[in-house]
């Protein structure tokens, strides 16, 4: 039995234990449906997560209404969890009483329409459990035919993509990509991948999909998500320019990508800002929606970053960002090609933030700080000059003009089709 069976392992001397924690589950059950005494105990222990498993396997096992009653007349706690217990009983019965299901159903549907958070996302997935359908397919659907819940409902389908089994999360995302790729619930599928995409999904996946057929929801989305990326930048020295001097960098945190056409097009419909000259009626074409914006004077890029609530970089903390502390030619290094947009990929245009990571970003994780566009920083070309730095090469320029301690300057009111920006906080 010990050797063979693979169902035990030893503890100590004559002492054993059940190798496989559902085989004790079920016993378990199975020993509270022969002693009804005991069964008090699966309402007691409802909020534990180990004994819920039990309480599904005696409701599977035996009718299921006793134990589903007790949980609805029990008083619950703001997590729901005899609530959400229940409904899971209900999914999981072989045997219960007529009008049971109805009035679990019910206290669910109450429930769920209004709760928040956590609960929102467990409510809605135990309901659709007790209908037999895919939680994704679910949320999706909630989505798009509740206007009141879509932001909660694609929230949830972001949490559940950000799950940390590693399993269960692959299958939320690929069901979500293969509903991004379809017309059938396009834009909730992508607006649900942009809020888990930030711990999960690589940047590419919604990039390259949007460039062929841009979204208007999944772009603004998008660009909500994108004021979020930020990087924190520590204290400290760090070797600047050619010659590498030390410099001290007070703590401060930058903008993981250059700021989008995207986003720079709420700006615009919050302030009244002037568009720039390139917008053909106001406003950027859909496909270069997460393209670095251009065509944007030092003063534009002010007057976005103080709307942001942020401010433009100086030069020195440009260049800590991009290069990290130990004077690195280029953000990840050595030049190698196929790592940022600049003469030498034959892009000829601007490529969307994002394109070239991880392999192009700087020790930090701030992307596209080598190529793509210029990018405007609040410090003076030289004492005394009304000229403005600005780094980290074009798309229009060769690698030269890409390295971390190349600098530029341009009079504050130019404004070109090479030359973009990122912002920056203090903290």
């Amino acid at each position: 039995m010990r050797e063979r069976s693979g169902l035990l392992v030893e503890l100590g001397l004559g002492s054993y234990a059940f190798s496989h924690l559902t085989f004790q589950e079920y016993l378990c059950a199975r020993e509270i449906v022969e002693d009804e005494k005991v069964r008090p105990l699966l309402l007691e222990m409802a909020g534990d997560e180990w004994w819920q498993e039990v309480t599904l396997l005696y409701v599977g096992i035996t009718d299921a209404t006793p134990v589903v009653e007790a949980l609805l007349e029990a008083v619950d706690d703001e997590t729901c969890a005899r609530l959400l217990l229940a409904g899971r009983c209900m999914a999981e019965a072989v045997r219960v009483e007529e009008g049971a299901r109805e009035r679990v159903t019910r206290r669910l549907e109450e429930s769920f329409a209004t709760c928040t958070g956590d609960v929102f996302l467990r409510t809605g997935q135990v309901l659709a459990e007790i209908a037999g359908e895919d939680s994704v397919d679910f949320f999706l659907r909630l989505a798009q035919k509740d206007p009141g819940r879509r932001e909660a409902a694609l929230w949830a389908l972001g949490q559940m993509g950000r799950q940390p089994n590693e399993a269960l999360r692959e299958r939320v995302l690929e069901r979500l990509v293969g509903y991004f790729q379809r017309e059938e619930l396009r834009q909730e599928a992508g607006v649900a991948l942009v809020y888990s995409r930030e711990a999960t999904v690589d940047d590419r996946v919604l990039l390259d999909v949007l460039q062929e057929e841009p979204d208007v929801g999944v772009v603004a989305a998008l660009a909500g998500v994108l004021d979020k990326k930020v990087v924190d930048i520590l204290a400290g020295e760090f070797l600047m320019g050619d010659e590498k001097r030390g410099v001290f960098v007070e703590t401060f945190q930058i903008d993981r990508y250059t700021v989008t056409n995207g986003q720079y097009g709420r700006f615009l419909e919050a302030t009244g800002h002037n568009p720039p000259g390139h917008w053909r009626g106001g406003t950027y074409c859909p496909v270069m929606a997460l393209d670095p914006v251009v065509n944007v004077s030092w003063y534009d890029a002010v007057a976005y970053a103080e709307w942001a609530g942020k401010r433009l970089p100086t030069e020195e903390e440009w260049e800590k960002a991009a290069r990290g502390t130990d004077g690195r030619e280029y953000p990840w290094g050595d030049w190698q090609e196929g790592r940022c947009n600049t003469e030498e990929a034959g892009v000829g245009e601007t490529t969307p933030v994002g394109r070239y990571s991880p392999a192009g970003d700087s020790p930090s994780g701030c992307a596209d700080m080598a190529g793509n566009v210029w990018e405007w920083t609040v410090s003076s070309w030289e004492s005394g000059s009304s000229s403005r730095v600005v780094r980290g090469g074009s798309w229009d320029g060769f690698r030269e003009d890409a390295r971390c301690a190349t600098r530029d300057g341009y009079y504050p009111y130019i404004s070109n089709e090479l030359i973009g920006f990122r912002c920056v906080s203090s903290v």
